[in-house]
């Protein structure tokens, strides 16, 4: 009889440890599967749209044409814009004396880019440097720089389209400017600039919508109007 109490006392204990363990396991599972929910449903989509205008000479201005978010891919989050500014100087000094000749290069330049709202974002670039040229030398080289920043907008009012073909005009103009400093140095200076314009959208997708598994797109590069 013992021994009867003994093993059933055994197999209520093993019951209760086993019983506990499965508690424990499915609380984990519960904890997890709550973890996964909240994550979950934070998560976003990424849709990216850009515009890019070549390498041109500076002083260009443009418009840059880009579709708005469309509300039935569900409810947009936040937008940003990134700038690249592609600024490039074609230098060329001839020192023309029979010592030589120190020349001092200043450059700047910028890319504006007007919102709806009329806010203008602006990516700046400056480079300065001195050369020392021989007698009777020449030189050609390129100063080209690559800027990029990216900016948050914080009205996203007209970037929402009211149409599936609705799009967003955003003038942008790039410039430089140079100086250089030398007494007795011959220069040249040709100014070219480039830019992309990109613009994302992240947002909670309606019920049924999925991008694909990334949860983003490929750029998309729009066409420049004397490309259509």
């Amino acid at each position: 009889m013992v021994g009867l109490l003994n093993q059933n006392g055994d197999i209520l204990k093993n019951f209760k440890r086993g019983d506990g363990e499965r508690l424990n396991s499915r609380s984990v599972l519960l904890v997890i599967v709550a973890i996964l929910s909240i994550s979950g449903s934070g998560l976003g989509e990424n849709l990216e749209y850009c515009y890019d205008h070549p390498l041109s000479i500076a002083g260009w201005s443009d418009n840059v044409t880009l579709p708005k978010f469309d509300p039935g891919l569900g409810e947009l989050t936040s937008a940003k814009v990134l700038i690249i500014y592609t600024p490039s100087n074609e230098l060329n000094f001839s020192n023309t004396r029979d010592s030589p000749a120190n020349v001092t290069i200043n450059l700047f330049g910028n890319l504006s880019l007007t919102l709806p709202d009329k806010t203008s974002l602006v990516v700046e670039s400056k480079k300065n440097r001195t050369l020392l040229l021989n007698p009777k030398q020449d030189i050609t080289l390129n100063e080209s720089s690559n800027e990029s920043q990216t900016f948050v907008l914080h009205q996203l009012e007209g970037f929402v389209s009211s149409s599936s073909a609705d799009t967003v005009f955003l003038p942008v103009a790039a410039n430089i400017f140079s100086s250089v400093q030398s007494s007795s140095v011959m220069t040249g200076v040709t100014p070219r600039a480039g830019a992309s314009i990109c613009i994302m959208y992240e947002f909670i997708p309606a019920r049924g919508e999925e991008i694909n598994n990334s949860g983003t797109w490929k750029p998309i590069f729009a066409s420049r109007k004397d490309e259509i």
